[in-house]
């Protein structure tokens, strides 16, 4: 793998070894996505990487908000609505790219990078008081 576009460190943690591991899988995809995209890898191959991006994020967020109910966290409708306009950008992104009218960007790779960024940082760390490190 070339160098990464996008690092995991432990400022990311929110102290839940399940989401950590998880927000670090969307960071695994965002890489290979700009792998194959600076390779000019077959539209194929990241209709793939596109594709499992979009699946894994739905999952992902989905498995976050189920964890923190059941934990008895409030999550935010404003965090929710962040999950979904996410889940929305890159389903767009998808029908666009699978319609060949649209194709992985810079201005694609650094949303990516951007949003994940700010949003684990940020309104995850809401909820990252509420479990002890490395917490499952």
């Amino acid at each position: 793998m070339a160098a990464q576009f996008f690092k995991w460190d432990n400022s990311y943690s929110v102290n839940s070894d399940i989401l950590n591991e998880q927000h670090q899988e969307l960071f695994r995809i965002t890489n290979d996505l700009y792998e194959a995209f600076s390779k000019n890898a077959h539209k194929e191959q990241l209709g793939n990487i596109i594709e499992r991006l979009y699946d894994y994020s739905k999952y992902h967020f989905s498995e976050e908000e189920k964890m923190l109910k059941a934990k008895g966290i409030r999550i935010s409708p404003d965090h929710v609505m962040k999950h979904r306009e996410f889940e929305n950008n890159i389903k767009e992104y998808k029908e666009k790219f699978e319609s060949g009218r649209f194709t992985v960007t810079y201005e694609m790779m650094n949303f990516l990078r951007t949003w994940l960024m700010e949003h684990i940082k940020g309104t995850d760390q809401e909820y990252a008081g509420s479990f002890s490190p490395g917490e499952k």
